[in-house]
């Protein structure tokens, strides 16, 4: 199974498969954070301003194949 965790990753920048974005009126940040993880040394932590159209994102490429159930978990915890 892919298990993603972020401690080794270089200073507060995200690892090399993560990539984050923002399009239109929205700015958005994502960098690793070591105050208050769920597990583990680090989190990925994510920054939105106010905003009134855009859209924000974080991606991680995984490899999937047909016919194959996976499951996803997230952990979320607002500022």
């Amino acid at each position: 199974p892919l298990v993603e965790r972020f401690e080794g990753a270089p200073g507060t920048q995200l690892p090399p498969e993560w990539s984050a974005g923002s399009f239109g009126e929205l700015r958005s940040g994502a960098a690793l954070d070591t105050r208050r993880p769920q597990e583990g040394d680090s989190s990925l932590r994510l920054t939105v301003g106010p905003w009134s159209s855009g859209a924000g994102f974080v991606r991680r490429a995984a490899p999937v194949r047909g016919e194959t159930t996976y499951s996803l978990t997230f952990w979320m915890r607002g500022a």
